[in-house]
């Protein structure tokens, strides 16, 4: 719909315009052929305010050169859906291997608007659609279990002998009965989250399989490893630190002892540690902390340990802090420092994280960046942080790229799983699962390219061979 000559919003022109210019910002200028824009009628963002206007619209674009929309070093997929207001399922085109020139790729969009004296100006975008919620528990879903459980139990039940093994079976978790059904069990994390979804994602695209992919969603990294350790399971997600805390009994796992049979089958993507105050905060840097409060987002077992590792690395000793960091869920953490009950709040997180995107649409905050010093010391020898700069756009308000460190989201398993098991189970998850298409803008982070970054466990067999057959996986760093 032609846009000029009306006084609803930008003319097609403008917002063609503001497109590109948006997009020469944050990714190097020259990478995109702006093929075309088709805008609908944009609608007001308030019945009483007609000074602002929303414009949907679909953008197609045509690669210049070469691009790697997975890679973790660069402006990605995460970030050309923030630039433009888009959502994973609306987006096409993006390879999983990466894209060629003159690839097309298509993003349905919206771009938010605020009219000023020389025109309609864009602003910050307009929130993305929400993603639609994971499936609730139903009649049918837990039919589904029912009958899983069932055909699984009369499959073994087949042989008499092994009846006392049934009954030991039965009252464990639904795990291991998948795994005895010849699927690959991966242990995830809590529904919703972005290991579940990664694994959701897989189990669809192989519904029908023979060898299905079964989500077994937990509570989270220490559940996931004792399943695994129980060999109830095919792997688990865990984070590169928590796994290599658990391998040696470190930490959190001191009680556990040695995980020595423990191996990691990939990287799957990266959680950079966010450092955030509000807008109006003094401190400028991470080093300026000493005599302040500060809490810790509690995404796992190592987050406290993490967010002390980055105090450490700036000078600034945990006996200097106003308190002892605490461990908070995100939301009452980020409504604290809101209130000025704290000062800061260091969260490790995939990026874009869904609860700080959201709070940084309705609130000014900043992302304090790591001293590149501290970043060296950090990442140096054998390490299990990695160099990472997120993105600027990544989230709204953020006109800068973030200087700092992450670790990583890792599919691990046992020496013990047959080679060929782990080999099967990457090539599902690496090569035959598009996750845009599922909704999962984590998933265009999945990247063969990226898979041995951070890692701190030795490789499992399968897995080193599954990774010498993909010739754009580099040597390991």
């Amino acid at each position: 719909m032609a846009l000029s000559g009306c006084d609803q919003g930008p003319s097609q022109q403008v917002l063609a315009g503001d497109l590109t210019r948006r997009l020469n910002e944050n990714y190097t200028p020259g990478l995109f052929e702006v093929a075309d824009v088709a805008a609908e009628e944009p609608a007001p963002a308030a019945r009483l305010d007609i000074a602002h206007a929303i414009v949907p619209f679909t953008i197609t674009l045509k690669l210049k050169r070469d691009h790697d929309f997975g890679a973790w070093d660069q402006a990605n997929a995460n970030t050309l859906l923030q630039i433009l207001g888009g959502r994973p399922e609306a987006m096409s085109g993006l390879k999983s291997g990466g894209n060629k020139t003159g690839d097309v790729i298509r993003i349905a969009g919206v771009a938010a608007y605020r009219k000023a004296r020389n025109g309609w100006q864009l602003e910050s975008n307009e929130p993305p659609l929400a993603a639609a919620e994971p499936e609730a528990p139903s009649r049918t879903s837990v039919a589904r279990r029912l009958g899983q459980l069932f055909l699984t139990t009369a499959r073994v039940m087949a042989t008499p002998s092994r009846a006392p093994e049934v009954d030991s079976e039965l009252t464990a978790t639904i795990a291991r009965l998948a795994h005895l059904d010849s699927g690959f069990a991966v242990a995830s994390g809590p529904v919703g989250s972005d290991d579940w979804l990664l694994t959701e994602a897989a189990r669809i695209e192989k519904q029908g399989s023979t060898t299905p992919v079964i989500n077994i969603a937990t509570s989270g990294t220490v559940e996931n490893l004792n399943l695994l350790r129980d060999g109830k399971i095919t792997a688990a997600i865990v984070q590169n630190n928590e796994a290599a805390m658990a391998a040696s009994g470190d930490g959190p796992f001191a009680r556990t002892g040695t995980f020595p049979a423990l191996r990691v089958d990939a990287s799957l993507f990266p959680m950079p540690v966010h450092v955030i105050v509000m807008a109006a905060s003094t401190v400028a840097s991470v080093s300026e902390l000493v005599g302040k409060k500060i809490a810790v987002a509690a995404t796992g077992p190592a987050a406290v340990s993490e967010a002390t590792d980055i105090l450490r690395a700036h000078r600034v000793a945990t006996a200097s802090l106003a308190a002892a960091p605490e461990a908070l869920a995100t939301a009452k953490a980020l409504a604290a420092v809101e209130k000025g009950e704290l000062d800061a709040l260091v969260i490790t997180a995939a990026a874009p994280s869904p609860d700080v995107q959201a709070f940084a649409r309705g609130h000014s905050i900043r992302f304090l960046p790591l001293d590149g010093d501290a970043i060296a010391l950090m990442t140096a020898g054998n390490s299990n942080y990695i160099a990472m700069t997120v993105p600027a756009q990544t989230y709204p308000g953020q006109t800068k790229p973030i200087a700092t460190i992450a670790v990583t989201a890792q599919l691990v398993s046992l020496q013990t799983v047959p080679a060929s098991e782990v080999g099967a189970l990457l090539q599902i998850m690496f090569k035959e699962v598009d996750y845009l298409g599922h909704g999962s803008a984590l998933g265009s982070l999945v990247s063969a390219r990226s898979a041995r970054n951070g890692l701190t466990l030795p490789l499992h067999p399968g897995a080193e061979a599954f990774f010498d057959s993909t010739t754009r996986v580099p040597a390991p760093k």
